[in-house]
């Protein structure tokens, strides 16, 4: 069963004469408890995809399919089905709030602390991410890059998702940061059992991540299948120039 479904999915931005396709016509499906990776260059429209598929982006047509359910039904915004990591914490990180704060509000607001009490379960939450119980008191500028990264994954788990996003996590952090941070994703991915959409530019990254690749170009995908597949017999023309910029072949192995 598939807990994603994208049906031919448009994004315009515009009007006539001016309009721009962002998205045009995408149709992809993610199966429950699995990861898809969605590679492109910047201005290939995947950043915009997905944030219509966390709801952030009204489509211009189409739909998007949560567990079954369109993401734009009143019961599945209550439900948080899908939550977003985005490139830059800072988006939805508070500078003026501590994590433990940040993290708290998200658990008030969907009624997740369960039995254990708030306090205990962002401490769980902080565990999960790798982070001392003392990162709490902390407020977003005191961290590094990859704390506060972290922290918003701790802060998107904290609503208790079926499906996560990460949208280009670790593009912005160094190279063994972002390695930390990547086998923290499967990590995740291997003991809550979620459905990811993981979006990067570079299919090394996606390679160690997914289980199956979309090659997103010029607002369409134009290639997608199981990641060995995709990579090592690569169809479309553009996937064929994706894996030529990379330097080395040993970057298909682990990521950089």
């Amino acid at each position: 069963m598939s807990a994603l479904v994208v049906e031919s999915a448009t994004v315009t931005f515009g009007r006539k004469d001016t309009a721009v396709t962002a998205v045009d016509d995408v149709s992809l499906s993610v199966p429950s408890g699995t990861v898809l990776g969605l590679v492109g260059e910047s201005g290939s429209g995947k950043s915009t995809l997905a944030r219509a598929v966390a709801g952030l982006q009204p489509l211009t047509s189409g739909r998007i399919l949560a567990d079954g359910t369109d993401i734009v039904d009143r019961a599945h915004r209550r439900a948080r089905a899908v939550q977003m990591v985005f490139q830059d914490p800072y988006t939805s990180l508070n500078p003026r709030m501590t994590v433990g704060r940040s993290i708290a509000e998200v658990l008030r607001a969907n009624d997740s602390a369960g039995t254990v009490g708030v306090d205990k379960r962002v401490a769980e939450l902080l565990d999960s991410v790798r982070l001392p119980t003392a990162a709490s008191a902390r407020y977003p500028g005191q961290l590094s890059g990859g704390m506060r990264q972290r922290v918003a994954v701790a802060r998107a788990l904290a609503a208790r998702p079926r499906i996560l996003i990460a949208d280009e996590i670790t593009s912005a952090l160094d190279a063994s940061v972002q390695s930390a941070v990547l086998n923290l994703v499967r990590d995740i991915h291997r003991d809550l059992g979620l459905t990811i959409l993981f979006i990067s530019h570079n299919l090394a990254v996606v390679r160690y991540i997914a289980d199956a690749t979309a090659v997103m170009y010029r607002g369409k995908i134009v290639e997608q299948g199981p990641s060995h597949d995709v990579i090592n017999s690569p169809r479309h023309g553009y996937t064929r120039q994706l894996i030529a910029s990379l330097p080395t072949p040993q970057e298909f192995s682990a990521p950089s």
